[in-house]
């Protein structure tokens, strides 16, 4: 994150998105309608007003109403690759929202590894899943901040009260 010349807050996600090259269809040549669309969609992404969705493959191949949702749907390219089945393509085609695809900043995906590893998750998260969540994590970050994110995982909490199930219980 690094301070823009007005005093706010910038990550390099959000520069990427404010120059059109994480979402899809920004970068390639196309009419004005998709060119608008992709600078709208960008926006969205930036604006924390608007709720944001970051979408797997189960979503889409289980049938999830994502428009019920009212969010901009955002996933990350392989999530579209894990897709193969007819059925499940099918359900990608049909979609009534938009599915938009961004990638995320190595500073999230860094992150994300570093808390997954405190945790003992990571060996058992994808890379896909592990995309994901950088792309939730770095979206939280550019539209609300990380100050008020862990960076370090609750402590286990034990209990401490050995219970013996022979002891006399109150009431008998």
């Amino acid at each position: 994150v690094s301070q823009t010349p007005n005093g706010g807050r910038s990550s390099a996600w959000s520069n990427r998105v404010g120059a059109g090259a994480p979402v899809e269809g920004a970068g390639r040549s196309g009419t004005g309608e998709e060119v608008a669309a992709a600078q709208a969609t960008a926006s969205a992404l930036r604006d924390p007003t608007r709720r944001k969705a970051v979408v797997d493959a189960n979503a889409v191949i289980k049938g999830f109403r994502l428009e019920h949702l009212d969010a901009v749907c955002v996933t990350v390219e392989e999530v579209r690759a894990e897709i193969r089945d007819a059925k499940g393509r099918e359900a990608l085609r049909a979609l009534p929202v938009e599915l938009t695809t961004s990638e995320p900043s190595e500073e999230a995906l860094d992150a994300v590894k570093r808390f997954a590893a405190k945790t003992g998750d990571l060996a058992a998260l994808s890379g896909v899943d592990i995309k994901l969540i950088a792309l939730a994590y770095e979206l939280e970050m550019v539209n609300h901040g990380v100050e008020h994110l862990r960076t370090e995982p609750a402590a286990l909490r034990t209990h401490s009260k050995s219970t013996n199930r022979f002891s006399k219980q109150p009431g008998w």
